[in-house]
């Protein structure tokens, strides 16, 4: 992955800001969009930033990162 599509890979604030208010305490909202952030990065795939915050969604719903 080029240093173009790490940049197309959301903020952490970004994600916090379009989750807006979510049932789990910000602590554990936060490590979950980072680890999905880190893992989109890693997968060397480009999502769009609707994609991302899904996953980070249902993630927050099952507990735990992808």
């Amino acid at each position: 992955m080029n240093e173009s599509s790490f940049r197309a890979i959301p903020s952490v604030e970004r994600m916090l800001q379009a989750l807006g208010d979510v049932a789990p305490p910000r602590p554990i909202v936060l490590d979950v969009v980072r680890c999905d952030l880190s893992t989109v990065g890693s997968q060397h795939v480009i999502l769009q930033a609707n994609e991302v915050l899904a996953r980070i969604r249902e993630s927050l719903v099952v507990g735990n990162c992808r």
